[in-house]
């Protein structure tokens, strides 16, 4: 990705790692469910990592493609979202087939975007919270030297 592409987003990224199960909505994946982990989310898209030990997913056949991702949210009912591929990337690292998919949001509906919304904003929260806790750890070690 360029970064013309980062500046066009209407929705800023955050690193946010979350589990999620998806299906790939074509003919060449069936049925098969793969899992991974978040490695962004905003409002209009996110980005994940898997591992694809078997080498299903290729690039010529899946950008583009559909793509319905699972997302349990604690004190939620499961979020399901449709998406297109717009992007992927691969990495053989030890044998294992890791791979880096980019998705954007199909028309998300109002109660989805909030359970989006929460889901970022917990992120937020969690990441200002352990800087606040490292920020009154180093100012407790500082008093005690």
């Amino acid at each position: 990705m360029n970064e013309n592409s980062r500046g066009r987003r209407r929705h800023r990224r955050v690193a946010f790692v979350y589990p999620v199960e998806f299906k790939i909505l074509t003919p060449e994946c069936g049925t098969k469910s793969f899992s991974g982990l978040f490695a962004t989310l905003s409002m209009s898209g996110a980005s994940f990592q898997c591992t694809d030990a078997y080498g299903l997913l290729g690039a010529d056949n899946i950008v583009n493609a559909r793509i319905k991702l699972k997302v349990s949210v604690p004190k939620h009912e499961q979020l399901i979202l449709f998406a297109r591929i717009r992007w992927m990337s691969k990495e053989d690292s030890a044998q294992k087939l890791s791979i880096m998919i980019g998705v954007e949001f199909e028309k998300p509906e109002e109660s989805q975007l909030d359970v989006l919304e929460s889901m970022i904003t917990l992120r937020n929260k969690e990441h200002k919270m352990m800087w606040s806790l490292w920020d009154d750890l180093s100012a407790e070690v500082v008093s005690l030297r």
